[in-house]
């Protein structure tokens, strides 16, 4: 909320805005970004952290099945299992980035 223009703020104060258009109109699009950047690194590491609790925990998931293509020698299995993972990883990032409109009235 520091990154909040307080010209910005002046302005909405000015015309007399409550508490809830501030907040609404102001203070939650500017930090919507910070807010996205936030979910898609811990998205990152809540993948990185099953995959290796699949690979080393679990007897099931896309992480033991590499795993286990990877002690057999099932190369083309197992490329086949990290394709689907760096799909399935790019697909969650693009649905967390995408945003709307980008104007917002106030009022």
């Amino acid at each position: 909320m520091r990154e909040v223009d307080a010209v910005l703020i002046r302005v909405v104060r000015s015309i007399r805005a409550s508490t809830a258009q501030m907040v609404s109109k102001v203070y939650l699009p500017a930090m919507r970004t910070p807010i996205i950047n936030a979910i898609r690194l811990g998205l990152g590491v809540a993948i990185i952290g099953t995959l290796l609790a699949e690979s080393k925990l679990a007897n099931r998931g896309i992480g033991h099945l590499v795993i286990q293509a990877y002690a057999t020698f099932d190369m083309p299995r197992m490329n086949a299992l990290l394709i689907l993972l760096f799909v399935l990883a790019i697909g969650a990032n693009t649905a967390v980035s995408c945003r709307g409109g980008h104007g917002r009235r106030i009022g």
